[in-house]
């Protein structure tokens, strides 16, 4: 990260960001979101494992 501003993209990108995390339900559909896609993720890598000690 720079010391600068930033271009009006990153500007404009980064209060975007800031109003969201300020935003509850935001952060908290964010969690579940996160929770769920790392979920989903250690399931599959079970039936992996278990796949390959039949």
């Amino acid at each position: 990260m720079t010391n600068s501003a930033g271009t009006p993209e990153e500007i404009r990108r980064i209060a975007e960001l800031r109003k969201k995390i300020n935003d509850r339900d935001y952060v908290a559909f964010a969690i579940q979101r996160i929770a769920q896609v790392l979920s989903n993720e250690l399931i599959e890598r079970n039936e992996i494992s278990h796949e390959r000690t039949k």
